[in-house]
């Protein structure tokens, strides 16, 4: 990853609510759309379901979220976090502990 493309990676990461979701769904493993949309309005991260949307496609085109489709009636969507999330929490755990 070069300069450009760490400078785009960290002003998505610093949108409202994407950081607050990789924690709540690495805090519970695996979390269901429904389940985070009340969780994160509950919280007052986002005020519509399209942020939480927004926040979702975001971290998932990042490569930091596995997005799972659970056949069903209705089917139900669910996210846990990447190999790559792991790593980008790490550091950010890593991060915080030297400041």
């Amino acid at each position: 990853m070069d300069d450009g493309d760490f400078v785009i990676f960290l002003r998505m990461l610093s949108k409202k609510g994407f950081l607050e979701t990789l924690f709540h769904i690495n805090d519970k493993k695996d979390v269901h759309y429904n389940e985070l949309q009340k969780y994160l309005m509950k919280k007052k991260i986002v005020s519509s379901q399209a942020s939480v949307t927004i926040i979702l496609n975001g971290l998932t085109n990042l490569g930091l979220l596995d997005r799972f489709i659970i056949d069903g009636k209705p089917p139900r969507t669910s996210y846990s976090i990447s190999k790559a999330g792991k790593s980008v929490l790490t550091q950010l755990s890593n991060l915080k502990k030297t400041l």
